[in-house]
Formats: structure tokens, C-alpha cells, sequence
């Protein structure tokens, strides 16, 4: 309650004023010297007691008590009253209280009467006839001042030093002396017994402060100050790096920098892989038709995306260009690492003179990627629809024709049964992967096969985002997507992946990994998370003269998570004798075991007639005896499983 409202409810009464101890209406903290008379000390508030009061002095170390005998060094505080009890041996000694003040009881002058008076005079009848008679006098000496000549010098002290003139320099001196004494409070409301005492105690603050909390002593506060600065900016430079370096995780973190139509003008060809080359400001985008034996190589200038040439080559059916490496050879032309085949090799394609070189083995199909400073050329092995890792090339190797395979990362279950992979490039020695047949993913994975981020980003937030970009998505929820690319772009000085989203007609090129970008949202796929955390069978593709016994029962394999190859189903073929040595299937790199292996299953005829199986570290499935007597045996695989060591 306000003190006008006390006053005006009750009429004169003895008001106690108090604060409310929270953040807008704080206790007061204070610290303030007083002599103890007849036992108490009289604080200048009463303090919270969930506070307590803290008293120093004498050298002795005080203890609070309450309803206990006053020992020498105890004291006992009245915290309705304000009042601080000590042992009678204490009277007329000062001590320091140091204590958080609530409020304090004001009594006024209409209930304090005069003792020596006759009658009942009060100290409001007596403060008003001192104050009259006070000011009389007062009048009367200013008067006789100002009307007779002064000294000079008591002229000029009328004058303060901003020009002010005061009546008399007694008024000059009582405003001096006001502004003196109203500098023994300082902004928190603390009060010292002399200025010399608070600016003494606002050194010391400075002094300490110029102690960092490591012990180190600065010259001055600006010293201290500059270098909690640069500790900042050091630890903010430390940070950006950390998230520099960690762009994975920020993959839902995108921004469109261009787009263009998918097709070229008058063409059907398709798009399906691109390379991005900075220092020359192009776009390189390779397109086929499906199945088709001509590759297409588009080059355009960016950011005006002005189609400045396309090239063409002849490939063999079923070979497709995912992914475009390039280089300049010594002649400063420009050349690209293409497929001429569906696996097993690559080949120089010289863009500016338009020929294709010699055949180059390696090893994986379909997919080629490479990292900003051509290091690595990364090569996908696995089929059309899965991705089960990838061989890590030397580039320069392989651009000088002699290739040197640095190794073969595996992929767990989560990418190999994931989205479609369906681009790969390298940045920071991480594999960022473009994944999306449908559906839109990223994931990164170290080279030693560990998948560090997987997002699958929402598709309504993805078309938006284009929308906001050119206006040309029509229908947010319902349009066609396919992931055709991802590369490696610099920006803002840092080493981001560039990813095409094809989304209906157009190519959004579309920069992610930093936290400056539209943050979209992410979507869980059911579909997607049966396939990667379940087992995914593959259909064998079995030899000539081998084919399936029945619809029910395909020959099939798997991997699981722990390495563990699964063979199942049920073939038949021709009968070849007891030791017909016939390759049934062969499993692909990495279902192929470290050694060979060997299992005995169940043969066409009696009960008692069985089959030899070894599956050799080629990945060949070879039924090497049996004694089946059968003209059309059947070979059961159901029970043939082996543990694959991925090192």
C-alpha cells in the first residue's frame, strides 16, 4: 500500500511502509554503522528475516540467537521492529549491519508530545512554530544582507560555476552541501557516512573488478573488458567453425540459389546428374532418355542460366550418367568421367573437342562423385534400385587411366534399404548422399560407413519453398518428385551440398547444411522406415539352365545390420550327376564371404538325400554335389547363411 493510501484510509496513523521483495519491487539492501545504546542497535529498517542479518565489528565473530541469554558475541534481532539486541557490555560500541530492509514505521508528528510543555502540546504544533519563527529570522538576516553592500568575494560565492545565482551564499552553500550529502547514496540505494567512504568503496569495486575469475590482474577495466572480449569472439569464431564443419546437421536448413525447366527445348531426354563449376561460373546437367544409348552434357552459365553448349556421346544400353566428375586435362579442355558401360568401367569424355577415350576399369556402377579438391573419385556398387556402398578412388589415378582403389566403404541397412539412391559427392571427407525417387532424403556418411545424419524433408515445406523462389509450383501437396543430383558448392566460405529437387517440370537447385537458411520440416515415411529397419530381400538373378522351382518359393538373399548374409527359396535345372559343380547364382560385393563356405540342405527325392552348397569369396553359389538321382532336381537354399566381415 501506497503512503497516500495509509494517510487518506486512516487518518494520521503510524504507517509502515513496505516493499514487496520481488523483481519490481526488490528489499533494499543495506549496509549501515550503528552504536549500540541501552542493549539495542536501531536499524534504519526492519530486514527480512529469510535473509538475515549479518553483523561485523570488534574483530569477534557474531552469532545470531533467538530466546537465548545474550552471550558477548550473540545478538538478537527483532525483525517486526527493526531493532538489533546485544549483551549490556556492548553499549556505546559501533557495529556494521549489513541486511536487506523491507520498510521501516513512521510515526507522525501529531502523536509525539512534549514533555517539558504545560499541557498537551504536540511536536507538530512545535515543529510548525519553530518553522515560522525559523523563517522570520531567516528573512530578516537575508534582508539585512541583500540591502547593504557586500564584500566582492561574498558576491562572486552567490555564483555557482553553471551561472546559477543563489539569494544569499548561505543558499549557495545549503545546496552545495545538499548535493554533498545526497552523494552518500548511491543507484542501489546504499548509504555511506561520508563521500570519501563511497567513492572509496566504488575503487575497490573497480580494482576487483580488474581480477578476472581466472586471477589474472589487468591494468585497467577496458583492459579487463577487451579481453572478455576477444574470449567471446574467439569462442564465437570457435562455434561457427564447429557448425561449419558439421553441416550435416542442418540438412533441413535449404535455399534455392536457381531453377530451370527439366527438359531441354524440344527433347525428352531427362535429367540425371549435375556438376557445378564456380571458378568458371557453368552448370553442367547430363540428360538421357530411359534405356537410351545417347548422353547428353548440357553447359550453361550461372546465375543468368543461359544455355551455352550441349555435347553428345555414344553409351551402351543401360548405361546412365548419375553423377558428373570433371577436370581439365593439359590442354585446359574441358573433360568429364562418364559410364560408357552399366558397371566395370569409365571413360574421359573431352567436352571441347567432343571425344570419347578408351574404356578405364573400376569397379561399382551407375553413380560417380567426386569432392571439391579431387581428391576422391567415388564410384556406387550395388544395383539400379539399391546402393550397398560405394569404392573410394584416387581421382588423379583414375584421370590418368591407372586406378587406385583407396577402399570400399559398406552401407548399413538404413541407406541400402532407404529412399533410392540416386547421386553421391563428397565434401569434408563426408559422402553426402541425394536420395529420392519419391520422396525427398539427404543422408551423410563417413568414410568409415557410419551414417552421421539421415532427414527426409516434408514435401509441402520443399514446394513452398520453390513457390516462394519462381512461382511455378501449382499444387503443394500433390506433384511428382525425383531427386537428380547432388554436388558440392562454396558459400559464404564454407563447403555445402547442392542438391536438385526435380519437383513436376522444373530443377530447383537448392543449397543446405547452414543454419542461414528456411528451415523446413521433416516427414516420417512409414514405408521407409519398415524397409530400413527390417529385412530386404533381394531376388537372385540365377544362371542360365537354373530357374525358380516355384512362385512361392524365389531364390532370395539379405543382409542384416549385423553383417549376417541370409539365403532362402528353392531352384531347379537339368540333372547334372553327382557332382555337377553348377553356379546357381552369384551374390553381389558385399554378400560374398571373407572364405568360402559350406552347407549341406535338403535335395529333391527321399528324406534322405541332400545337397552340397559352398558359396565362394566371389559371391558364386555353386552346387557342387548332390545325391539326387532326379532327371529335374530341386536344390532347397532355405538354411544357407553366413556372417559377412565388413573390415
Amino acid at each position: 500500500m501506497s503512503w497516500d493510501d495509509e494517510i487518506n484510509i486512516y487518518n494520521d496513523p503510524i504507517v509502515f511502509l513496505s516493499r514487496k521483495g520481488n523483481a519490481s519491487d526488490p528489499y533494499k539492501h543495506i549496509k549501515e554503522t550503528v552504536e549500540v545504546i541501552n542493549g539495542k542497535a536501531l536499524l534504519r529498517e526492519v530486514p527480512e528475516k529469510t535473509k538475515e542479518v549479518v553483523v561485523t565489528g570488534e574483530n569477534i565473530t557474531w552469532s545470531e540467537v533467538e530466546n537465548e541469554e545474550l552471550l558477548d558475541n550473540y545478538f538478537e534481532v527483532d525483525y517486526i521492529q527493526g531493532v538489533v539486541f546485544f549483551n549490556s557490555k556492548n553499549n556505546g560500541k559501533s557495529f556494521t549491519f549489513d541486511y536487506y530492509g523491507k520498510g521501516a514505521y513512521y510515526t507522525p508528528d501529531t502523536r509525539i508530545y512534549l514533555t517539558y510543555q504545560n499541557g498537551l502540546i504536540t511536536a507538530s504544533s512545535k515543529f510548525k512554530d519553530l518553522d515560522r519563527a525559523d523563517l522570520e529570522q531567516k528573512n530578516r538576516v537575508d534582508t539585512l544582507i541583500v540591502e547593504n553592500p557586500q564584500p566582492s568575494e561574498v558576491v562572486d560565492i552567490r555564483v555557482d560555476r553553471n551561472g546559477n545565482i543563489h539569494r544569499t551564499a548561505r543558499d549557495r552553500i545549503n545546496a552545495e552541501q545538499k548535493k554533498i550529502e545526497d552523494a552518500y547514496v548511491d543507484m542501489n540505494g546504499d548509504e555511506f557516512d561520508s563521500l570519501k567512504n563511497r567513492i572509496d568503496s566504488e575503487q575497490r569495486k573497480i580494482e576487483e573488478s580488474n581480477v578476472g575469475l581466472n586471477g589474472k590482474s589487468y591494468l585497467s577495466l577496458k583492459e579487463h573488458f577487451d579481453d572478455i572480449d576477444s574470449n567471446l569472439n574467439k569462442a564465437m569464431e570457435s562455434v561457427t567453425i564447429q557448425m561449419r564443419n558439421n553441416f550435416e546437421q542442418y540438412l533441413n536448413y535449404e535455399k534455392v540459389i536457381f531453377s530451370l525447366p527439366t527438359l531441354l527445348m524440344g527433347l525428352s531426354d531427362y535429367p540425371q546428374a549435375f556438376a557445378i563449376n564456380q571458378e568458371r561460373n557453368e552448370l553442367y546437367i547430363a540428360r538421357q532418355l530411359n534405356g537410351g544409348t545417347t548422353a547428353r552434357i548440357s553447359k550453361y552459365s550461372i546465375p543468368s542460366l543461359t544455355l551455352l553448349d550441349t555435347k553428345n556421346f555414344t553409351q551402351f544400353a543401360g548405361a546412365y550418367q548419375e553423377g558428373l566428375p570433371f577436370f581439365y586435362n593439359s590442354s585446359n579442355q574441358l573433360c568429364f568421367i562418364v559410364r560408357k558401360n552399366y558397371s566395370g568401367n569409365v571413360a574421359i569424355f573431352n567436352f571441347d573437342t567432343g571425344v570419347l577415350g578408351n574404356s578405364i576399369g573400376i569397379l561399382g556402377s551407375l553413380k560417380l562423385g567426386m569432392d571439391k579438391d579431387r581428391n576422391f573419385l567415388i564410384s556406387h556398387y550395388g544395383d539400379a534400385t539399391r546402393t550397398e556402398g560405394v569404392h573410394l578412388y584416387d581421382f588423379n589415378s583414375v584421370k590418368n587411366g591407372t586406378p587406385s582403389l583407396i577402399k570400399t566403404i559398406c552401407f548399413p541397412n538404413s541407406i541400402s534399404n532407404g529412399e533410392k539412391v540416386q547421386s553421391i559427392t563428397i565434401i569434408d571427407n563426408k559422402i553426402v548422399l541425394g536420395q529420392g525417387k519419391n520422396n525427398p532424403v539427404i543422408s551423410v556418411v563417413d568414410f568409415n560407413g557410419i551414417v552421421l545424419k539421415t532427414v527426409e524433408l516434408n514435401k509441402r515445406d520443399l514446394a513452398i519453398m520453390a513457390d516462394d523462389f519462381d512461382g511455378n509450383i501449382n499444387n503443394f501437396d500433390n506433384y511428382s518428385y525425383e531427386n537428380e543430383g547432388v554436388s558440392f558448392y562454396e558459400y559464404d566460405g564454407q563447403i555445402l551440398p547442392l542438391v536438385a529437387h526435380v519437383l513436376d517440370s522444373r530443377m530447383y537447385f537448392t543449397l543446405c547444411g547452414s543454419i542461414d537458411f528456411t528451415k523446413l520440416g521433416l516427414s516420417i515415411n512409414p514405408e521407409t522406415e519398415v524397409k530400413t529397419t527390417g529385412l530386404n530381400w533381394i531376388n537372385a538373378e540365377l544362371k542360365t539352365g537354373v530357374t525358380k522351382y516355384g512362385q512361392d518359393v524365389p531364390v532370395q538373399y539379405c543382409k542384416d545390420s549385423n553383417g549376417m548374409v541370409y539365403i532362402r527359396g528353392i531352384c531347379t535345372h537339368a540333372y547334372k550327376g553327382e557332382n555337377p559343380k553348377l553356379v546357381l547364382f552369384t551374390l553381389p560385393y558385399p554378400y560374398a564371404p571373407k572364405r568360402n563356405q559350406f552347407f549341406r540342405t535338403v535335395a529333391s527325392g527321399l528324406a534322405d538325400k541332400s545337397n552340397r552348397i559352398e558359396v565362394y569369396t566371389n559371391g558364386d553359389v555353386v552346387l557342387e554335389s548332390t545325391t539326387s538321382v532326379s532327371d529335374t532336381p530341386f536344390t532347397v537354399l532355405d538354411g544357407v547363411f553366413f556372417y559377412v566381415d565388413l573390415d
